[in-house]
């Protein structure tokens, strides 16, 4: 994924879609679990967990916002 700001240079990250629990309990890792978003850098360095635990992405729209000087990403389509 890129992010551009404006005036700055282009930012790439990875996102990650972890499952890594077993959280309803039915002894298999699978897309009925939480799955956890997660972004790093291109060397897969710095990895940062972007959604809460115990929530399952269900879609993802991938919009970036100005903030401030910055730039945030906001990443919908999660349900708990």
């Amino acid at each position: 994924m890129e992010v551009k700001a404006a005036n700055k240079p282009t930012t790439r990250v990875w996102l990650y879609r972890i499952i890594d629990q077993d959280t309803n309990t039915d002894k298999k890792l699978n897309g009925e679990d939480a799955t956890i978003g997660y972004l790093s850098d291109l060397s897969g360095k710095n990895l940062q967990q972007i959604t809460p635990n115990n929530t399952r992405i269900i879609g993802t729209q991938i919009k970036v916002e100005k903030f401030l000087e910055g730039s945030q990403i906001v990443i919908t389509g999660i349900s708990a």
